[in-house]
């Protein structure tokens, strides 16, 4: 089973790899970035670093890109929540997250609105939760904002800022040691579930 999983994410990984050199990929990695702090449910990081392993040189640009439209889609979350959410909940809680988890957020959001959401917006925790429940609870706004610039900013910017540095070494290293990786990302993904069910 194992075995099956890793070879999966390895030909997702390839194919990533081919997509990233698009002509549109920017413009891919933009929209994605965006939707993904607000209504979509996968993370933008195989992409980002699939793009900056095409061109080392640009993967500060590329980080700035991601963090810009993330910030972007964490603030469309957050309207979606204040406008939008008694008609588009049903929605969200069929196939995005259940009601369960969104209601556990809300209360933290009303204790701790930028410790919560820079939690959520460095790990992978679901960040689009984040931002919809604070829209919901009417967070305030400057530290939801500031919080948001300052984890998505860290997160992709260390992601560009190894790659620029290490240039293509950083590609033929994860190539090399992939198995490795992908039973570690594994484990850490299992681990945040864990960590969800205990927090959220």
């Amino acid at each position: 089973m194992l075995k099956f999983f890793v070879t999966f994410i390895r030909r997702l990984y390839d194919w990533t790899l081919e997509w990233a050199k698009h002509p549109h990929s920017t413009k891919a990695l933009s929209v994605l970035s965006f939707l993904e702090a607000s209504i979509f449910p996968l993370p933008v990081d195989p992409l980002l670093l699939a793009m900056g392993f095409a061109k080392p040189k640009k993967s500060l640009y590329y980080a700035f890109v991601t963090t810009t439209f993330s910030v972007a889609g964490a603030l469309a979350g957050y309207f979606i929540g204040v406008y939008a959410w008694q008609f588009l909940s049903p929605w969200f809680f069929e196939f995005i997250f259940s009601q369960e988890s969104f209601e556990k957020v809300v209360i933290h959001l009303q204790g701790a609105t930028f410790l919560s959401i820079f939690v959520a917006g460095f790990s992978p925790i679901p960040f689009k939760v984040f931002t919809i429940a604070g829209g919901v609870v009417a967070a305030p706004l400057i530290p939801f904002v500031t919080a948001s610039i300052l984890s998505r900013g860290l997160r992709y910017f260390i992601l560009g800022a190894i790659i620029y540095k290490m240039g293509p070494r950083a590609q033929i290293w994860i190539e090399k040691h992939f198995e490795k990786i992908t039973y570690a990302v594994s484990i850490l993904l299992i681990l945040t579930v864990i960590l969800l069910k205990i927090v959220l």
